[in-house]
């Protein structure tokens, strides 16, 4: 797997789960006054927002990886000014860019590869954790449940 492909499916892993929006074709009830509009951030730009924040938080644990920190620091800093979730779309997808350039360029690059799959395999297994923990166990069997 290519070090960008990578970054970006650890990346996803940071990504809180969410409940599918309404869809924007769908008409609306009660429009608000001219009075009453306020911007309003979208969640999927909180999601990115605690994802970025989540990923870099676990990176500055390790001494090693502080370069890869203060890139997602950065990003998470532009992301805090963003309302529009096509701009942080792409500010994120520039930032991992450079992220996948500055773990090709580093003297150490095999062993800051490795600190990404061990943190998305970590991740990876706390989910799991997480869904196994709070998993309702409703079987049914046919007419038996």
């Amino acid at each position: 797997m290519c070090v960008g492909c990578f970054v970006v499916s650890a990346f996803t892993l940071f990504m809180p789960a969410t409940e599918p929006g309404m869809p924007s074709s769908a008409p609306r009830l009660l429009a608000p006054s001219q009075a009453q509009v306020q911007i309003q951030v979208s969640p999927e730009i909180d999601q990115l927002r605690y994802a970025v924040s989540a990923m870099e938080q676990q990176l500055a644990q390790r001494p090693d990886t502080q370069v890869l920190a203060s890139e997602l620091k950065l990003l998470s800093n532009q992301l805090a000014l963003v309302t529009d979730l096509a701009i942080a779309e792409e500010l994120v997808d520039d930032g991992l860019n450079q992220l996948r350039d500055k773990i090709l360029a580093a003297p150490n690059s095999e062993q800051l590869i490795e600190v990404m799959y061990k943190l998305r395999e970590d991740r990876y297994q706390q989910l799991q954790s997480f869904r196994l923990f709070n998993r309702q166990e409703t079987l049914h069997w046919g007419w038996l449940g």
